[in-house]
């Protein structure tokens, strides 16, 4: 369970490989605006690399109650962030339908609030934004599109958001923050540094 702080997320070799996958689905959706559903993980890794208020900006950020009241529950700069965004409308917050679900959903895969942001996603046909390395394996098996934070981050410096400097700063904090493996950090320097908003 997520407590506002992110637990370990170990991407196996084939969910590091469809980082790639996941990013090209991110563009597209940038671009038509479509809704994403987050859920804690990647919520609060954008808040610690002030990055989130950027992405609620162009993006139509969707959560479960139970996703708000997790990230929300401490008084920390994440919290209040991600709380002032909800008033603001940037981020709704959207109540599942199929609850008799989520209990199921848990106990298959071992997870816990990640249940109800995958399944408000499915129901609402959406693209789920994740770092949870267990949502994502159900991701998979269901065949639900899946981003995550190092996608913002790298589509954010493609848009000119933020400069080479600062882009590899962010992905360093995520690399502290988010305990992925090696193969997907440098995969997104390599993104980051081959980048058209690059510094001198």
């Amino acid at each position: 369970m997520l407590e506002l702080v992110v637990t370990p997320c170990v991407l196996t070799l084939p969910q590091a490989l469809g980082l790639v996958e996941s990013q090209n689905l991110y563009n597209a959706i940038i671009l038509n605006r479509n809704m994403i559903v987050f859920d804690a993980s990647t919520l609060i890794l954008l808040a610690k690399i002030q990055l989130l208020r950027t992405i609620a900006s162009e993006t139509k950020i969707s959560i479960p109650p139970i996703i708000k009241e997790e990230v929300t529950r401490k008084e920390t700069t994440d919290a209040k962030l991600i709380e002032q965004l909800i008033e603001e409308g940037r981020i709704k917050v959207i109540d599942i339908r199929a609850m008799e679900e989520v209990k199921k959903l848990k106990e298959d895969f071992s997870i816990e609030e990640e249940a109800h942001a995958i399944l408000l996603a499915r129901e609402r046909e959406s693209t789920l934004a994740t770092d949870d390395g267990q949502a994502i394996k159900v991701c998979k098996i269901f065949g639900l599109k899946f981003t995550t934070a190092i996608d913002f981050l790298i589509r954010a410096h493609e848009r000119g958001h933020l400069s080479k400097t600062i882009a590899l700063e962010k992905l360093r904090k995520l690399e502290e923050y988010g305990y992925y493996r090696s193969l997907i950090i440098e995969f997104a320097r390599n993104k980051i540094g081959g980048g058209a908003n690059e510094d001198n």
